[in-house]
């Protein structure tokens, strides 16, 4: 486009002061002017204060004057500027039509541009957003074909693992098997139904029998398994075994307290079970899972033999409240073996017990007879 130089605006005109001229500009042009004030100022210029007598053709002429040299003064201004107002408008018209025309006619040759562009894009776009569509398909079943690979190779690896009866390899390819096949976008292809329902769920529910049953043999492998399997059906699994050692240790020494010729017996039986706790502490150390322990006990017990000989105080102190409670032959010789049935319950603690006296338990296990008195 080129480039016009727009004419420069006629220069403006303004009231130039002129001597000649009896009007006082800067009065009637102050922001501050008020006819009242200029009228009465008029009326003393004209009149003697002192005449009682008042007309108006004096002010009143002057006033008419003031509009007549105001109007003069303005027809003169018009006529002066009026020719070069009409040149400027004219040139500015004349160079706006110029500019339109240049603009309307590249605007032409763009509207042109875009309309041959638009035939030439458009067709290869359909064909690219069909191609991106194929792309994204084939992306989408690579995937999905991957994922089943990784699926049908944890499934070898799970029942091969099963065979061999290596529970934490087992466990570990099941979890595996696990995230493929949830990684699978739904709806899932038959194959993948296939492996969860034919594999996956079976293998579980085997897999957990026989990690649970090797926790309850203190074995790290099993236990390592359920937790890789469930952390929570880890705990609660050890849980279970706890609080089934701290049923079957109280109705040993429960029963005991009627027929004080079996609480010797009651005891080896006793410290039979707490040797089962602590076998399963120790592998659950073993095989680092302290945090099961520590769940367990939620902050409360040391460990699971101080839960388990907490658990036998609470069930011994029943029973003895109950045959107390109940009076009679059995509550008398109970009260007079009371230091034999304590010494019983420490040796219940300290018999074979591993590194430091468990001082801790001795005092909660003699703590529940408390009720038959010194």
């Amino acid at each position: 486009m080129s480039s016009t130089t727009s004419p420069a605006p006629p220069a403006s005109t303004s009231l130039p002061p002129d001597d000649s001229s009896y009007i006082d500009y800067e009065t009637f042009l102050s922001p501050t002017f008020s006819p009242y004030t200029f009228a009465h100022t008029l009326l003393l210029s004209t009149h003697d204060p002192s005449d009682t007598t008042l007309t108006l053709t004096t002010p009143l002429s002057r006033v008419l004057f003031d509009l007549q040299e105001i109007d003069t003064h303005i027809h003169n201004l018009t006529s002066h500027s009026a020719l070069p107002l009409l040149t400027y408008t004219s040139s500015t018209t004349a160079l706006s039509t110029a500019t339109l025309t240049t603009l309307e006619s590249q605007l032409k040759v763009l509207n042109t541009a875009y309309t041959r562009l638009s035939s030439a894009i458009t067709p290869r776009s359909t064909s690219s957003t069909s191609l991106l569509t194929a792309v994204e398909n084939l992306h989408s079943t690579t995937t999905i074909l991957r994922d089943i690979s990784r699926a049908l190779v944890a499934a070898r690896q799970l029942d091969q693992n099963l065979q061999d009866n290596t529970l934490l390899r087992a466990a570990q390819a099941h979890r595996d098997l696990r995230l493929a096949l949830d990684a699978i976008p739904s709806p899932p292809p038959r194959i993948a139904r296939e492996l969860r329902s034919g594999v996956l769920t079976p293998a579980e529910s085997e897999l957990t029998k026989r990690a649970k049953a090797g926790l309850l043999d203190s074995d790290s492998g099993g236990a390592s398994a359920l937790y890789v399997l469930s952390p929570g059906l880890c705990v609660a699994a050890v849980r279970e075994s706890v609080k089934g050692s701290v049923a079957a240790a109280t109705t040993v020494l429960v029963r005991a307290l009627t027929s004080l010729t079996l609480l010797e017996r009651a005891v080896g039986e006793v410290v039979g079970i707490r040797n089962q706790v602590t076998r399963l502490q120790e592998m659950l150390v073993e095989a680092k899972l302290v945090g099961v322990v520590e769940e367990i006990v939620d902050g409360g017990a040391g460990d699971l033999r101080s839960m388990f000989f907490g658990g036998v105080a609470e069930g011994v102190e029943a029973g003895v409240r109950d045959v107390v409670s109940r009076g009679g032959a059995n509550a008398r010789i109970l009260k007079g073996a009371r230091e034999r049935v304590r010494q019983a319950l420490r040796t219940c603690v300290e018999r074979d017990w591993d590194g430091e006296k468990g001082g801790f338990e001795s005092a909660v296990m003699m703590g529940a007879v408390a009720i038959l008195g010194r």
